[in-house]
């Protein structure tokens, strides 16, 4: 959808019922770059070696495989507002969905639709 660009928003969703995750996530433009910035009531479960991924699905499987998403970071913080930059060269329409998923045990533990 072209148009929600500007304004595109989503839910997060717990993968499984041991890992907990909410909140919503916003794609912001500042300065011709982009970002995926978490909302204050975003929360997840603590865990090993967390990472903020775009993948390519709109709904994440708990493990997922190496083709099929970026990786923007490592998690800043399990609660609140937080902000990762998009890379140069990562298009957003390539990805469908934004995970937080555990690199160690190759574990989705939430996501949201892109």
């Amino acid at each position: 959808n072209p148009c929600a660009s500007a304004a595109n928003t989503g839910q997060f969703v717990a993968v499984n019922s041991r890992n907990n995750t909410e909140g919503t996530f916003q794609v912001v433009e500042e300065d011709g770059k982009q970002y995926i910035e978490f909302s204050d009531d975003f929360a997840v479960s603590e865990g090993p070696d967390l990472e903020i991924i775009l993948h390519k699905d709109s709904v994440v499987e708990s493990s997922i495989a190496e083709e099929d998403y970026v990786s923007l970071a490592p998690i800043e913080s399990f609660t609140g507002t937080q902000r990762y930059e998009v890379p140069e060269g990562v298009d957003l329409d390539d990805y469908a969905s934004v995970a937080v998923w555990c690199e160690e045990f190759n574990v989705t533990f939430g996501y949201a639709e892109l």
